[in-house]
């Protein structure tokens, strides 16, 4: 079952420039802050698991350079693979790690996380294995 993406822009402000950010619902743009001017997510899928409470979300993350994520966690599982540039992956508990294309890493439920891109636009495809009624991601100190 595929669902089209719902894009809106969310003007911000950020170190005195204002960025725009294309988001479906509250998903990780939200969270950006960095003030390069886009970063874009896409639900390519969104798929429930009938009477158990989760559903699984696809998501295409287009990164310019430079952008990084402030530490958030995700009620459930993210699982994703780097299509093409460089990513940091800062996971609490765990050393960092630069991942490249062709690179994949998992983050379980709940665990402080967060992501600076390279000097090159990156791609990531993300899937979230996440509770129904939570909110996607929320950020954390």
């Amino acid at each position: 079952m595929t669902f089209p993406s719902i894009r809106r822009a969310i003007a911000l402000l950020a170190t005195g420039a204002a960025i725009t950010v294309a988001a479906h619902g509250a998903d990780l743009t939200a969270l950006v802050t960095s003030a390069t001017p886009t970063f874009t997510q896409t639900v390519l899928q969104t798929i429930p698991f009938p009477g158990h409470g989760y559903y699984t979300k696809l998501v295409r993350t287009e990164i310019p350079p430079g952008v990084a994520a402030p530490r958030h966690v995700h009620p459930g599982l993210e699982a994703t693979y780097v299509v093409k540039g460089s990513v940091t992956m800062i996971v609490e508990g765990q050393p960092d790690r630069v991942l490249n294309a062709g690179d994949s890493f998992a983050v379980p439920a709940n665990t402080p996380h967060l992501f600076k891109n390279g000097t090159a636009a990156s791609e990531l495809i993300t899937t979230y294995v996440l509770e129904v009624d939570q909110p996607p991601m929320r950020k954390v100190p």
